[in-house]
């Protein structure tokens, strides 16, 4: 039985807290040429019935992954966090005229059954939290903190790098270029 399974009967009960710290392989997350994940993947919900047949699942997500900067293309930790509330219907039995109306492409979550599985939903909730373009967040002077760090480690070779990326950056041209455009005036 799947890790993540609530079971509708159990939640006339009361709500059902379920947490699991997964491996990416038993969470699914399907191989990404741009995302690594090598970090468990925390989940904490709480299943409740909402209204008569409806199952509402609230709670968090919480892993890492990683990636290269699209700035310094070194590779860099991107935390991931979902706040996850979702309400899964009872699909009605199939041949009746309220199934017949269901459309297709209809973005409402349903479960069959007695047993509701929610991996696939959480799954998406976390990684619709993954970020377009992967970068470093910029420090002053426009210096990606990895590679600012990398220079204090001592690598020699980046400090010169960092010092003529410093002198040629297109802000300190722009300022150099209003300077000129300033005396000429």
């Amino acid at each position: 039985m799947p890790v993540l399974t609530i079971e509708v009967e159990q939640l006339h009960h009361g709500p059902m807290e379920l947490s699991a710290k997964m491996t990416p392989a038993q969470f699914e997350i399907a191989e990404d040429p741009e995302f690594r994940f090598d970090q468990p993947i925390e989940v904490a919900i709480t299943a409740r019935l909402v209204g008569k047949d409806s199952v509402g699942v609230r709670g968090t997500v919480r892993t890492s992954a990683v990636a290269e900067c699209v700035r310094c293309l070194y590779e860099l930790r991107i935390p991931l966090e979902a706040n996850v509330n979702l309400v899964f219907l009872k699909r009605p039995p199939a041949g009746t005229e309220e199934a017949e109306g269901l459309d297709k492409d209809d973005e409402k979550l349903y479960y069959r059954g007695e047993v509701v599985y929610p991996l696939s939903q959480l799954r998406e909730e976390l990684l619709v939290n993954l970020p377009y373009l992967p970068a470093c967040e910029l420090e002053d002077g426009n210096f990606c903190p990895v590679r600012k760090e990398r220079v204090k480690l001592g690598a020699g070779e980046e400090a010169a790098d960092e010092k003529s990326e410093s002198t040629n950056s297109w802000q300190s041209q722009l300022a150099e270029l209003k300077k000129k455009l300033d005396k000429s005036e």
